[in-house]
């Protein structure tokens, strides 16, 4: 994923990018210096929820791939759920998991695509969290959103088929 996500940040690079200023909840960091590929504290993360109109929108899957070595992890059960009487149950499981991951790794570098809505993200994952009672560990992260910074780059019109071609 993030060969994929390298691709379509530099596919329309120019030199003069190079020292855009990107300013994160910490800190102001060089865009290219956040990406360095020998950081192992920079993570492409992802998750997928259950559907927008099911409330409560609940987390079916958190994965990242960890910088600089190149290794994947699902924060996920290892068996899916048999039933929706589950889902809440394996959804805690899935969020104790990356809020255990997130307390000891507090200087990670998160790189996302949008992942900025009460149904899908942070803010579902702080909300999730809290709701099982699992205290939160997102408050300081250091992220970047790759299609915000492109918007910001290239304007909203960036890209003029903005969904990843299966």
């Amino acid at each position: 994923m993030l060969c994929l996500l390298t691709a379509c940040t530099f596919r329309r690079f120019k030199p003069e990018h190079s020292l855009t200023m990107l300013k994160t909840k910490q800190q102001t960091t060089n865009v290219l210096d956040f990406f360095h590929s020998e950081n192992r504290n920079v993570h492409v993360i992802h998750c997928t929820t259950t559907s927008f109109h099911e409330h409560p929108t609940r987390i079916t899957s958190i994965c990242a791939r960890f910088g600089g070595i190149g290794e994947k992890r699902a924060f996920v059960p290892e068996h899916p759920p048999l039933s929706k009487n589950e889902i809440d149950a394996w959804e805690k499981e899935i969020l104790a998991k990356f809020q255990d991951f997130m307390e000891k790794n507090p200087r990670v570098r998160w790189v996302h695509w949008s992942m900025t809505d009460d149904k899908f993200g942070w803010p579902l994952i702080r909300r999730r969290s809290l709701e099982h009672k699992i205290t939160d560990h997102t408050q300081d992260l250091i992220e970047l959103n790759l299609n915000h910074y492109l918007e910001q780059e290239y304007g909203a019109g960036y890209e003029s088929t903005p969904t990843f071609i299966t």
